[in-house]
């Protein structure tokens, strides 16, 4: 069986301050994200290397780049015009 490597320099591996930073989030935010105690979107794909935490900035490209959003709702109403 043949190991998948990426190169050294695809491959950086953030710790979660780093992780939170890049993303904007509080760390505690994606700690519950890795978790997958937030439901409105998937868990972020991590890397457990003895105790430590670590993330792949590639993975967090591609789990930011899932999470647009088009519209909040599904049917956005029009307003009434009232005639006199």
């Amino acid at each position: 069986m043949t190991a998948f490597v990426k190169s050294p320099s695809a491959f950086k591996l953030m710790r979660e301050p780093e992780a939170a930073e890049y993303l904007q989030l509080s760390i505690s935010y994606l700690r519950k994200l890795r978790m997958g105690k937030i439901t409105s979107s998937p868990p972020i794909t991590f890397f457990k290397i003895g105790r430590a935490v670590r993330y792949a900035r590639e993975d967090l490209d591609q789990w930011l780049g899932n999470q647009g959003r088009y519209q909040t709702t599904a049917q956005v109403p029009t307003p009434k015009k009232y005639e006199k």
